[in-house]
């Protein structure tokens, strides 16, 4: 499986309470094209079918991961398969990390990796205004980069901010923060799950670790992926994913 981060326990002041979180594992890196590919054509599922789409839009002709019609399976366009994967829908990221014995993370808990626990940072790396040097954004390269090509946080993660924004489990409510975490009347958007992180195509204001927003759960678009968590100990080999299709390029 991929590099994890350990997150012990820990109990954060939020709106007058206190909130603990933590004892969980969460993925170094985003998804990428590559792991994505080999899951979706080893398990031989059905993705896109009369124009609508699963767990991503393959009908993006600029997003890598397409339909081979001649091979009867996904392939990557060449020099995307170690880019986070985008165009994922909100279910389809969620699949993904329960194939894998994961989820998605809560934006309380998102937001705690971010910030390396300390949630009065501004960015991942603190409060230093973002540069070409610390993330990808604001259409300055055009695309998404390969994960791990700028610094990571305190704790190991990268891309925390920036190339891609990452699906979180919560329903998107946009007047309340962190509403898995608590009892918060209200509604939320209909069909909208947050956001988190900024992407290759987003301003730096959508860098900040407290910067948030809604999407449709069933959209994948060229400027959202995702991240796994784990609540135990995630497997280091997976066992069905052995004989899965090796990457190939378009």
């Amino acid at each position: 499986m991929k590099e994890s981060h350990y997150v012990e326990k820990k109990l954060y002041s939020i709106s007058e309470k206190q909130i603990e979180i933590g004892d969980f594992f969460i993925s170094t890196t985003l998804l990428t094209n590559e792991f994505v590919m080999e899951m979706v054509n080893a398990l031989k599922i059905e993705n896109g079918k009369g124009g609508a789409y699963i767990i991503f839009n393959e009908f993006n002709p600029s997003l890598p991961i397409q339909w081979n019609q001649d091979m009867q399976c996904y392939r990557i366009k060449k020099g995307y398969k170690d880019h986070p994967v985008c165009g994922i829908t909100w279910q389809g990221a969620l699949l993904i990390a329960f194939l894998v014995g994961g989820r998605l993370p809560f934006e309380l808990e998102w937001e705690a990796c971010a910030t390396s626990g300390d949630l009065k940072k501004k960015y991942p790396w603190g409060d230093e205004e973002p540069s070409a040097q610390l993330a990808n954004y604001g259409e300055h390269i055009g695309s998404t980069t390969p994960v791990k090509r700028y610094p990571p946080n305190e704790w190991g993660l990268y891309d925390m901010a920036g190339s891609a924004e990452e699906w979180c489990m919560d329903w998107y409510y946009p007047d309340h923060f962190y509403t898995a975490h608590q009892s918060i009347p209200g509604v939320h958007r209909y069909g909208e799950k947050t956001v988190k992180g900024g992407s290759w195509n987003k301003g730096a204001k959508r860098l900040q670790c407290t910067s948030r927003r809604g999407k449709w759960y069933r959209i994948g678009t060229v400027g959202i992926g995702a991240r796994i968590l784990w609540d135990s100990q995630p497997m280091e080999v997976i066992p069905w994913l052995r004989t899965a299709t090796t990457a190939t390029h378009i």
